[in-house]
């Protein structure tokens, strides 16, 4: 079996969003001296999404996998403009 890799998952790679996207990759070379792969929700392969660790971000609007995750009750949506979730958990594609 293969050693699980992290990935991170992304909505749009613009505004706020690229800044938190920096960030991750930032605060990940700090510890590790390299940097985590980015991939877009949009293109995502469902072997990726089956075979590796992931960080998801984004909006319900712009990332179908924070979508499907908030549609299915498995994610709460956050409850006031401006806000974030943030969860931890065994992924339901693994």
């Amino acid at each position: 079996m293969s050693e699980r890799k992290w990935k991170v998952i992304y909505g749009e790679y613009i505004g706020l969003e690229k800044r938190a996207l920096n960030l991750i990759n930032a605060t990940v070379f700090d510890f590790y001296n390299d940097y985590l792969p980015f991939y877009s929700a949009d293109e995502v392969s469902e072997d990726l999404l089956k075979s590796n660790n992931l960080i998801i971000v984004g909006r319900y609007e712009n990332n179908k996998l924070i979508r499907e995750c908030i549609d299915s009750g498995e994610l709460v949506a956050p409850d006031c403009a401006q806000g974030y979730s943030i969860e931890v958990k065994d992924s339901k594609w693994s």
